[in-house]
């Protein structure tokens, strides 16, 4: 199968007629960016080939144009081996189907389609539209868009075509229908029993394994049961033993008894403990009382001592308060002084920075001005380029000559001299060769002959007339000579419309008025870059030189009204403003310093004065704090007097002495007897016997419940028939494992008998898939030398053996490696059906997007290679790489509306 030329209109992003043609027999190349419409053309065939004309699926729907939603319009042209076909389709609206074929038949509707299922072997697309089932070996060949990497997706349909292809060349290895149908009943069979895949049991195969499992778990838990039935019997005779043995004991008694006499003995020693801790108490309160009389005691000592240091204290002061006053005054004096200074100095330096802000003004003024003198000379310089662009650019314009009129006076100067020549080539030559004076009168086709042309070529009838003398005839048998003559003159007339069109005299004279309008344009070019770069702006010169004349009259009027503002007439230069402002920074920069220097001073002075008038503050305040504290210190020392002398203190504190000694007397003899009765041990005693006793009630109560529990399972243990069930099980489990193990066997013959026939089958297969390996090695050899491939019965890729013999899984390998070798398969895959005279063609669709530039390099002497023998059409928008392909370049065109009308 060879595509000639695909059509489309209103088709996804096509909303006008777009054609691809003079697709070539070998490889073909349409390249160009993202968006171009470069696999929207690969869903245009797979729609006119394999997609109902009736269809409205999703697929055929997504083929509408965005814009207006009109019936797409698909039409192909393509060779098979009797002649050229053209499928023409349009879908959803109006649609239709018109296969023409070469014998002229023009086949329409389901005839068509049918017609065309027929010749291309594939198969009715579902209601979902066409997939790779339907398509069959095409959905191997042709790979969209992101795919070309995966694995072949071979259907079942594709499967079978190879098949038949692949028996055409090698024959039935696979022992014909039979030896194919055996494994596979094998596997049915054995499927009734196992999962494919994982060989998980299933069926009745399955039944039988839960059936013996659920039956040896039943009889362990039944055997469990009976084991414990023994169980409870053994600890009901332990419960009742025990019962026996704690009554006939009978202990509670004697510890009752020893637990009434520990806890009188308790009450006692905890009375005498409370006794002693009242005496204690007591005993405490009179030591704090003698201390409290002796702290007073010791206070009125000390308030004495406060008194006389108060006043000694305030006689200090008085006499620093004096001293600092005078101190403080002069600080004062200072200060004032330093100020005044300090004064003078700010308002020194605050006259200069006026003056500065005026020098900057005035500065600022000469800077504007200068800018204003620039603004102007750009203008004036700026119209000048302006009016050389407009000169140039007309002198350009008046010349007529321009690249497009150039070549076709060049193509029309080229025709007359082919024809020249073609005429030379075949005509025939007649020289004439008479004397000046013998030419007088000669005539040749009735046109006179001169000295200067006295050779000519004649290509048709030509008659010579020589006066007095006769007319000679000359015939040329030249076929096509009246043509080649009209040819010529046809062309003559052609070069002289072209060379009058561009008033022109000559095709030397049009060259030259071309270079001059080129020059004239190069000028102009020259002229508007420099006009851009002089009004910064890549828009209108205009609008640029208005905004220039506007900036000049607003610096204009922004110059006079700073100059009415700071009252001067005559603007200086810049740099002489720009000195008197630098000499204005200077002399500010030194009053500043000066000023700071003044300032430091007054701080210090000023810090030395807050410092005398806060020393004085606070001693101010210390004092009358010290004349106050000496007035409380006397109040309170009267007051303490007046409650109690000293005398009576020391009598007291005697007597409170006295007192806590016999309390404290007393309480040794209580504390004596306390340690005697041992007030801990009896506690821990007391709690020992309560708890023993308690212990041993609770025993007898847990005895006698768990003796009635036993009692009641034993019974019910007893009436279930143990022995009876475990005897049923036994039985059954026996007749299941009988079964189980029948079934087992009968499986593992299945497995060995599948197993033996299909390794007989995968050794066949690659004597059978050997015409793909052949086609394909060449190609391999030249990208991974001396390594092969494995393909399963499936035609699957599993494998790739390395040149040192290490065996790689396909699906390990990196993406650009799978995608080189899958192309390869699909190459072989097409030569091996136009070998068996199968139609066949490769598209590839933006493949190879993950090879490197070596690898890429020999997929493309690979691609060249397999084009000698199958179409191959490249889709990739990578035009820059693969214009090293070397294949026919496809472009898109505008098609012909008539050809390929929208509903």
């Amino acid at each position: 199968m060879k595509l000639r030329q695909l059509q489309v209109n209103q088709l996804k992003k096509f909303d006008t007629p777009i054609k691809l043609e003079d697709i070539a027999d070998g490889l073909n190349i349409v390249s160009g960016p993202n968006e171009i419409g470069k696999s929207t053309l690969l869903s245009a065939l797979r729609a006119v080939l394999f997609e109902s004309h009736r269809s409205g699926a999703k697929p055929i729907r997504d083929l509408m144009n965005d814009r207006n939603q009109a019936a797409p319009v698909i039409q192909l042209k393509f060779d098979l081996d009797d002649g050229s076909y053209e499928i023409k389709k349009r879908f959803i609206k109006k649609s239709y189907a018109r296969l023409t074929c070469p014998d002229g038949r023009v086949l329409e509707g389901d005839n068509a389609e049918d017609e065309l299922r027929n010749r291309l072997s594939f198969n009715n697309p579902n209601r979902s539209g066409a997939n790779a089932e339907s398509m069959g070996t095409w959905n191997v060949l042709w790979v969209e868009q992101g795919k070309s990497f995966l694995t072949l997706d071979v259907p079942s349909s594709a499967r079978s075509d190879l098949q038949r292809v692949l028996e055409t060349e090698v024959g039935n290895v696979l022992g014909g229908r039979r030896g194919q149908i055996l494994p596979t009943i094998f596997e049915n069979q054995l499927s009734a029993y196992i999962t494919p895949g994982r060989g998980n049991p299933k069926g009745n195969y399955k039944e039988l394994i839960d059936e013996k499992s659920k039956l040896e778990q039943e009889l362990r838990k039944l055997k469990h049961d009976k084991a414990e039935l023994s169980k409870l019997f053994e600890e009901l005779e332990h419960c009742k033993s025990e019962l026996i043995r704690i009554e006939k004991e009978d202990s509670t008694k004697v510890l009752q008894l020893e637990l009434k006499d520990s806890e009188q003995q308790l009450q006692e020693a905890r009375l005498l403990e409370s006794q002693c801790q009242a005496r204690e108490s007591e005993y405490q309160r009179r030591l704090q009382t003698a201390t409290n009389l002796e702290q007073r005691l010791s206070a009125l000592g000390e308030m004495k001592g406060k008194v006389i240091d108060a006043i000694n204290s305030i006689t200090k002061s008085e006499s620093q308060l004096d001293e600092l006053k005078i101190r403080k005054s002069e600080a004062k004096r200072n200060a004032d002084q330093t100020l005044s200074k300090l004064k003078g100095k700010q308002d020194q330096l605050s006259n200069l920075e006026n003056s500065l802000k005026r020098d900057h003004a005035i500065h600022n003024v000469a800077e504007t001005n200068a800018k204003l003198n620039e603004v102007q000379k750009r203008l004036e310089k700026a119209r000048f380029v302006q009016q050389n662009f407009k000169d140039s650019q007309q002198r350009a314009d008046d010349i007529l000559v321009s690249d497009s009129v150039m070549e076709r006076i060049r193509q029309a100067d080229s025709d007359v001299k082919n024809a020249e020549i073609q005429i030379s080539s075949s005509a025939t030559i007649l020289e004439i060769e008479f004397d000046l004076d013998a030419l007088n009168g000669v005539t040749l086709n009735d046109r006179p002959v001169g000295v200067e042309n006295t050779k000519h070529h004649l290509v048709e009838s030509t008659h010579l007339k020589i006066p007095e003398r006769g007319v000679i005839r000359i015939d040329p048998n030249l076929q096509g000579g009246a043509r080649l003559a009209q040819k010529r003159i046809e062309s003559k007339i052609r070069l002289k419309n072209e060379l009058n069109s561009a008033n022109a005299d000559s095709l030397e004279d049009a060259e030259k008025q071309l270079k001059k309008k080129q020059r004239y344009m190069n000028e102009a070019e020259v002229a508007r870059r420099e006009l851009d770069s002089l009004l910064h702006t890549n828009g209108s010169a205009t609008v640029a030189t208005e905004r220039l004349e506007s900036e000049i009259r607003q610096l204009k009027h922004q110059i006079r009204s700073e100059m009415h503002g700071l009252e001067i007439e005559q603007i200086p230069k810049p740099e002489i403003s720009k000195n008197r402002v630098q000499e204005s920074e200077s002399n500010v920069q030194q009053a500043r310093q000066s000023v700071d220097y003044v300032r430091v001073e007054a701080n210090e002075i000023l810090q030395v004065y807050n410092e005398r008038k806060s020393e004085f503050a606070v001693l101010k305040a210390t004092l009358k704090n010290a004349n106050d504290r000496s007035e409380e210190l006397r109040s309170e020392l009267e007051f303490a007097r007046a409650q109690r002398s000293e005398k009576q203190l020391k009598a007291d504190i005697e007597a409170v002495r006295q007192e806590a000694y016999n309390l404290k007397t007393s309480l040794n003899h209580l504390e004596t007897k306390i340690a005697e009765l041992n007030i801990e041990m009896l506690e821990a005693r007391v709690k020992r016997l309560t708890e023993t006793i308690d212990r041993i009630n609770s025993k007898i109560q847990a005895l006698t419940i768990k003796r009635e529990k036993l009692i009641s399972r034993i019974e019910s243990a007893e009436g279930s028939g143990l022995d009876e069930s475990i005897n049923e099980t036994e039985r059954l489990l026996d007749i299941c494992s009988d079964a189980l193990r029948r079934t087992e066997h009968h499986v593992s013959v299945l497995k060995l008998l599948s197993n033996t026939l299909r390794r007989a089958e995968s050794e066949a297969m690659q004597q059978f898939l050997s015409p793909v390996l052949n086609r394909v090695q060449p190609y391999l050899q030249h990208l991974f030398p001396k390594a092969e491939i494995v393909v399963d019965e499936n035609l699957q890729i599993t494998s790739v053996i390395r040149q040192d013999g290490y065996k790689e899984s396909f699906h390990r390998l990196s993406l650009g490696t799978q995608e080189q070798i899958v192309v390869l398969i699909r190459l072989a895959f097409a030569e091996l059906l136009v070998e068996q005279n199968q139609p066949a063609a490769v598209i590839l669709d933006d493949a190879l997007a993950y090879s490197d530039d070596d690898r890429i390099k020999d997929m493309f002497d690979i691609l060249q290679k397999a084009a000698e023998k199958v179409q191959v059409i490249v889709l990739t928008c990578r035009a820059q790489l693969f214009d090293q392909l070397g294949a026919q370049r496809l472009v898109l065109e505008d098609g012909d509306i008539e050809e390929v009308r929208s509903a």
